[in-house]
């Protein structure tokens, strides 16, 4: 997984019996200028592929494709057939760590005991292929030990570095393990609330219902059925009257164009802003800006 023979792919991999961290099979490295070949393939381990730079899209069987930006992490399980998106790993920089709590001398040189390695075990028990959000301690903890990874890989694997990356993976996966667990445990209403906070924060943007998927790490099914179960709405009727109403305020409240309105609500054009416009509040944006100056 973490190998390349590509001439503008530089890939490498720490071996966790290099680190004496048993329960480790491997760290690893990309850093892709270029596009490279990732065939469909299993671990007997579970991976976890932190995306620090760039995106790129892995394919699951059966007919699942998921993809994973720069500040997201995939969870792959082990025994999952994978795949980059049609056998190419776009350009991007990431980490990755391939582990097996399974292993009977997993918590040799381990921060984690016996105990907390089954607890690690139930909690990724039947999680599928997810794609996650960075929180902010792995936005702490990933470049670290990427850091580690390249200074170990360049000759500088003294007891200093071993000891960090094995403490630094640990933590890595004791988080995503966290966020992962937490899927089953979250309130619905927690959910719509991330995601309505979402949309106002980026509803100017040429945002697709994917990006907003994968921020929550569900289906686009599972969010749309959580989402209109809570609020009435669908996500993308919420996005509409969010941005709806941002248009009535600027024009009440501004002389911008019509125009410079469309563009900064999220509208592709000024005829497309119009004709939705009218839909939702029954005259056009002018009609609407000359009622509200009379009215005045």
């Amino acid at each position: 997984m973490f190998r390349s023979t590509h001439p503008t792919v530089d890939a490498r991999q720490v071996p966790g019996k290099d680190l004496e961290l048993p329960f480790v099979v491997a760290l690893g490295t990309v850093h892709s200028r270029s596009a490279d070949r990732v065939v469909w393939h299993t671990h007997e381990a579970h991976e976890l592929l932190f995306v620090l730079e760039g995106a790129t899209t892995y394919e699951f069987r059966p007919g699942r494709t998921m993809e994973v930006t720069g500040g997201y992490f995939l969870f792959a399980p082990h025994g999952s057939q994978h795949r980059g998106g049609q056998d190419v790993r776009m350009p991007s920089v990431l980490c990755g760590i391939q582990f097996d709590a399974r292993r009977r001398d997993a918590a040799r040189h381990s921060v984690l005991t016996c105990e907390d390695l089954h607890t690690l075990l139930g909690q990724l028990d039947g999680v599928p292929p997810t794609v996650r959000p960075f929180d902010r301690e792995l936005r702490r903890v990933i470049p670290r030990m990427m850091e580690e990874c390249q200074a170990f890989n360049a000759g500088r694997g003294d007891f200093a570095t071993k000891a960090s990356l094995r403490a630094l993976a640990c933590l890595a996966i004791v988080e995503a393990a966290r966020q992962l667990a937490s899927l089953g445990r979250a309130d619905p209403t927690e959910m719509v609330a991330a995601a309505e906070a979402y949309l106002r924060e980026h509803f100017a943007e040429q945002l697709q219902m994917s990006d907003l998927a994968r921020h929550l790490g569900l289906s686009r099914a599972r969010m749309f059925e959580v989402f209109k179960q809570a609020t009435g709405l669908t996500p993308n009727d919420y996005l509409v009257r969010r941005r709806i109403q941002q248009a009535r305020e600027l024009l009440q409240e501004t002389e911008r164009s019509i125009t410079d309105i469309a563009l900064a609500t999220g509208f592709s054009s000024s005829q497309y802003f119009s004709q939705v416009f009218r839909k939702y509040v029954g005259v056009t944006p002018s009609e609407y800006r000359r009622s509200r100056s009379t009215s005045l």
